[in-house]
């Protein structure tokens, strides 16, 4: 006997059906690609922004912490504090800028676990590719290396490893024990040894970040230029390839009412990247600093702390 309220079967899907099915999802997965690969693209751009915020806000940190008006972006190194030549501009300040960071008058010497004694700088010998302390030879740090070094203390290691330095004021260098820092977290594999052994920090495309400070003065850019006639960073146009040329501050443009001879951020510092040309914009080997906004070839995915927008947008 047949029932008649019992419900019968329904057909499975004809292959119009299956075939219209499949065909919207194929169009959602090419929309979600093409969003990812949207998202993806704009990866290395966001982490550019970010580290440019980070690097300024860890800079204010610095300043704060070590009672400085600035992070220089030239910077001479010595193995022993009592050393320096006070008679050169840059070596002067650069030791009474050490002792102002660790306030003391005069930084001593270290007692090593055999009773001997080394120089307040010794552990910089760890940068010595000989890796023998004696052959330490005074080093100058660039802006690109200042940014590094400064932010991130001593660098130990293999990966490279920035540890801050040490809270004893008389071994800053001193491994272990309480730290003062790191102020940025800079990632080892972005991190470039030069050719005297110190770091530069890449962007994410893989060129360093170009650094320079005014010393807290206006137009106190290319600070030292008399002594070395090069800016702050010439070495990443000789150590890292980069057919920009020199790379030079930035000031603003001639028709914006400021004058040629004032850079931007007059009394503070600025920090570009090349962007993902790995070029850098400003600047060639015989030529002055240059300025933003002028919408020419190699500089126009440049950015910087101090521009809105790339600094070639017209």
């Amino acid at each position: 006997m047949k029932l008649h309220n019992q419900k019968s079967p329904r057909p499975g899907f004809t292959l119009l059906e299956l075939l219209v099915v499949m065909a919207i999802i194929a169009v959602l997965v090419s929309l979600s690609a093409a969003v990812m690969l949207k998202i993806l693209g704009k990866g290395p751009e966001v982490q550019r922004r970010s580290d440019l915020s980070q690097l300024q806000a860890d800079i204010a940190q610095f300043k704060t912490k070590f009672g400085v008006d600035y992070l220089p972006s030239r910077f001479v190194l010595r193995s022993d504090i009592t050393t320096y030549n006070m008679n050169d501009t840059l070596e002067k300040e650069s030791k009474l800028f050490l002792q102002r960071m660790f306030a003391t008058d005069r930084l001593g010497l270290n007692t090593n676990p055999d009773g001997s004694t080394s120089p307040f700088f010794l552990a910089w010998a760890g940068y010595d590719a000989s890796g023998n302390p004696n052959n330490f030879q005074p080093t100058i740090l660039t802006g690109d290396q200042c940014l590094v070094f400064f932010l991130g203390g001593i660098t130990y290691g293999s990966p490279a490893n920035c540890q801050g330095f040490s809270s004893q004021s008389k071994n800053p260098t001193a491994q272990g024990g309480d730290r003062i820092g790191p102020f940025y977290s800079f990632e080892a594999n972005r991190l470039a040894p030069g050719a005297n052994g110190f770091y530069s920090y890449k962007d994410p495309y893989g060129m360093p970040y170009a650094y320079f400070s005014s010393y807290k003065s206006v137009n106190g850019y290319n600070r030292y230029y008399n002594l070395y006639q090069t800016s702050d960073c010439g070495n990443l146009y000789g150590q890292f390839p980069t057919s920009g040329g020199i790379v030079w501050p930035y000031y603003p443009t001639a028709g914006s009412g400021a004058k040629p001879d004032k850079y931007h951020n007059p009394k503070s510092f600025q920090i570009i990247s090349a962007g993902k040309d790995n070029t850098f914009g400003c600047g060639t080997v015989n030529s002055s600093p240059c300025s933003p906004g002028n919408g020419s070839g190699a500089v126009e995915d440049d950015m910087s702390n101090f521009y809105d927008s790339a600094l070639g947008a017209k």
